[in-house]
């Protein structure tokens, strides 16, 4: 039987105190960063920086993006300005954070936080119902990774393991979901 060879990988975490585009260029640049994890907001000010060009950040080559939805123009913008792939997703401190995104090999689908990932179950409903393809409702996840309940608040998480929190998902094509916008419940 051969035997496997196992490959190594190694990666470090660079973290900036205080965002401030400029640095976080050049801490792309001097330490050869490879993926780029941030806000839309980040994602807009980096492509505002008007020294960008000044910087070496030819070795970034995926960026993903969280925490809202991400302008589709910011997007595109980003992957001409960079040149490399920008992925999104969607989590919550509920769901510890992700609950879905974008894979590296589908690549990206301006517009749509993904599917839900191994394990995790989402759905778009309207009063427990699932709305049809195109149409609104409520994001409806299941899955390991889903919060138990509150710290002492246990009126407020009646189910563990399913979540309906966000109001403004429509299901996308293929069990992609289209985020527009999170309710202030």
């Amino acid at each position: 039987m051969p035997s496997q060879r196992r490959r190594r990988l190694r990666a470090c975490l660079t973290l900036l105190p205080r965002f401030d585009a400029g640095k976080a260029l050049g801490t792309l640049g001097e330490h050869g960063v490879t993926v780029f994890a941030g806000v839309p907001t980040v994602f807009s000010r980096l492509l505002r920086q008007p020294d960008r060009d000044a910087y070496d950040v030819s070795r970034l080559r995926v960026s993903l993006s969280g925490g809202a939805a991400m302008p589709v123009q910011v997007l595109h913008d980003f992957q001409a300005a960079f040149d490399c792939v920008v992925l999104e997703g969607y989590g919550m401190s509920e769901t510890s954070p992700v609950a879905s995104f974008n894979p590296l090999q589908a690549g990206p689908k301006p517009g749509s936080v993904g599917i839900p990932i191994r394990g995790v179950e989402m759905r778009v409903v309207d009063n427990g119902a699932e709305v049809p393809q195109g149409d609104t409702g409520e994001i409806a996840i299941r899955g390991h990774n889903v919060i138990k309940g509150y710290w002492q608040r246990g009126d407020r998480h009646r189910d563990p393991g399913r979540l309906v929190l966000h109001r403004g998902p429509r299901p996308g094509r293929p069990g992609r979901i289209l985020l527009d916008r999170r309710t202030d419940e």
